[in-house]
Formats: C-alpha cells, structure tokens, sequence
C-alpha cells in the first residue's frame, strides 16, 4: 500500500517524489505485486474530477485498487493524532507492506511499515516556523518512525539527522536517492512557456517555496550586489508556491529597489519548469537546509548550471557539478553567481558535468531500490 494523498492539490517536490515513484514501481513490479493507493486528505481536494492524471493512468492498470478517505481539512490532524488514525486495514485491506511517502504511517496489525522522511529542516530550525505547525510536525514524525520497520531518507544528510535528531538506529533507517523526469532533459521550445510568464530578458532562476530555510533574503542581496556590474543584466526569476517568508520576500524585494528586476509567477505547474530551467543563466539555490534539492538535478538535466550551498544534501547531490557558496554569506553568494554569469569556460564544465551527473539520478533506480525493500519486508513476515 502506498499513501497518494501529496498527488493531490498543487505538487510541489514531495508531489513530484511521489509521482515519479508511483510511475517507476508500476513499470518494475513483478505481476503478482499488488498496489493499493490510499489517500487521506481534504474533502474539497478530492472531487472525481480533481483525480490527477497519473492516479487515473494508474487506476487503469491490472492488480492495482485507489482508496480514498476524504475528511473535512480541519479534522485531518484530529484523525492522525487524537482519534486513533484510521488502520490501515481499514484504509486498504490486508496488505503486506504499507510506505507513508511523506512523514506519516498509518497503524496496521500485520503489515510491515515504512515511512520517508524527507527533511527535518522544521526540528533543525524551529525559529522558522510557526509553532503550531512545529508541533504537529514533530508529533507526526516521531509518531511515523516508531512504528516504522524501516525509515527511507533522501540523503544521507537527511538519514544523519533521522539518527541524531530522532534518535532512530541505524539499522532502521535507508538511503534512497530521488530522480528526475527525463522531460527535463528533453529538447522543445521554450518560448511559449516564457511569453506566457511574461519573462522577457535574460535570467536566473530559482525553484521553491517561499520558506525562510530557503533563504531568499540571502540570495536577493546578493542579487542586489550584483545587479549593478555592467556584465549582469539579469532578471530573477523567483518560482514557487508561497510559503511562511512570502511576505517577508516581497518586502525585501521593495526595500533593495528590486521591483523591477525580481519576477514572482509564483507556482507554475510541472510542464512549464524543464522550459524555466533549459532557459535560464543559472539555477540560484543557496537554501540552508535541503533533504535532498530536486531543482539541482532538474537544472543540471536541463543543461543549466548551478550555484548551490555546502551542507546539508545539496553538496552531496551536486557531486561537484555545481559552484558551491557559504548560503550564510550574501556576499559568497553573489561571487559564485557571477562567476556562472560571466565566465564562459565555467558555465560550459558545470553544465558538461551537470548533465552527466543528473543522469545518475533516475525514477527506476528509485523504484528498483523500494522494491527491494518491500521485497524484503514481506518475505520477513510470511
């Protein structure tokens, strides 16, 4: 059994996670592997006509059921945590193994849990998020990983902290790498795609959410320093749902003068991003804290350099394929921007070795890697 629920609403990475997970383990299961995928979420998201595209694809596949449990959104956490959860049994029937794809695990009586984490950015920076969420968040995951049998982590930065910051033993805990569509690496026409934006000049780009781990603050002053050097005449292109800092980014945006230089579309849906990034100058994320940072191996795909962060995973996932900067040093930041922006040779080695590092990172990999584990999980408990 497989939690779908982050397919629906708008699909930002752990949605992308999902969806390419789902696509691969459809291809690579044996016929005698069922899938049950159950989703627990908002009544208002889950309308017939709201079913997303790769659930209906799935659906239509042998050996495969869809469960859904729809709850009104404010008794969602009370049915995690306060009313005893739904079973999974109750959720989909007898299963083997049940994988909650994001934080949480529903209680079974005889199925194998396993559980991913993705990051635990709100526990290595509590200041940053409202303490209702943190809450909720904290006493979910720790809820997920106790009755987990296994805890799969994107990185091995995100399994260190699992280990630390949870406290989970290492034998528990897995790493399984993400993947990339292959669509980021496909040719097309960006055109369309940017006249409809409105993004007219040359640009960097940035892909996520407005939360203040991912430090925009840090990344617009040091576009704001740069701007002024007559070899950047970029825009910055900002993309991303709105987030906990999305006021605060505005803000700033208004205060260093950047109104005309800053573009914010805001959330853009998956078909528009390989465009955005086969498009721009360079990708710009200088985040504090990644699980693992898919628009690193998006751009890189896509043939667009990168300036990225040390720590966490994103040092790990750009393998050396990317300018590295110190995302506490505005000034570090804006160095390695302009370096990609101006230096030619630069540019065309960070996109050489971009390439040929993304391509490590692939869908089935992920899946084949997940298999096993449900593999190993259900011939332990026959």
């Amino acid at each position: 059994a497989l939690d779908v629920s982050p397919l629906y609403g708008r699909r930002t990475g752990i949605g992308r996670y999902c969806a390419g997970l789902l696509r691969a383990l459809l291809a690579a299961r044996e016929p005698d592997e069922h899938l049950v995928l159950y989703a627990l979420t908002a009544r208002h998201a889950l309308a017939g006509a709201d079913l997303p595209d790769v659930l209906r694809a799935a659906a239509a596949e042998p050996g495969v059921r869809l469960r859904r449990l729809t709850l009104p959104y404010r008794l969602l956490d009370l049915a995690w945590h306060h009313l005893g959860r739904p079973r999974t049994e109750a959720l989909c029937g007898r299963v083997d193994v049940v994988h909650g794809t994001s934080y949480r695990l529903p209680p079974s009586r005889r199925a194998a849990g396993v559980v991913t984490v993705h990051d635990l950015a709100p526990l290595r920076f509590p200041e940053q998020v409202p303490a209702a969420f943190l809450r909720s968040f904290r006493r979910q995951v720790t809820d997920a990983v106790r009755r987990a049998r296994l805890v799969v982590c994107d990185s091995d930065a995100t399994r260190a902290d699992v280990e630390t910051l949870l406290g989970v033993e290492r034998a528990r805990t897995r790493t399984v790498l993400l993947g990339v569509e292959p669509a980021f690496a496909a040719g097309g026409d960006p055109a369309p795609t940017l006249r409809r934006l409105g993004i007219e000049r040359p640009y960097v780009l940035f892909v996520g959410t407005t939360h203040p781990r991912k430090n925009l603050a840090g990344l617009l002053a040091a576009f704001a320093a740069a701007r002024g050097r007559p070899d950047v005449g970029h825009d910055l292109v900002l993309v991303g749902d709105a987030g906990f800092a999305d006021d605060e980014v505005r803000r700033r945006v208004a205060d260093l003068g950047l109104a005309d230089r800053v573009r914010l579309p805001g959330f853009v849906a998956d078909d528009d991003l390989p465009a955005l990034y086969r498009s721009a100058a360079a990708l710009a994320f200088p985040s504090h804290h990644e699980g693992f940072g898919l628009p690193v191996v998006e751009a890189m795909a896509a043939g667009c350099p990168v300036v990225t962060s040390f720590g966490s995973s994103l040092e790990e996932v750009a393998g050396g394929a990317a300018r590295l900067v110190d995302p506490r040093d505005p000034a570090d930041i804006e160095r390695g921007l302009v370096e990609v922006l101006t230096d030619d040779a630069l540019r065309e080695r960070l996109v050489r070795a971009g390439r040929e590092r993304a391509a490590r990172f692939t869908w089935e990999r992920t899946a084949a890697a997940h298999l096993a584990l449900y593999r190993e999980l259900a011939e332990a408990g026959r």
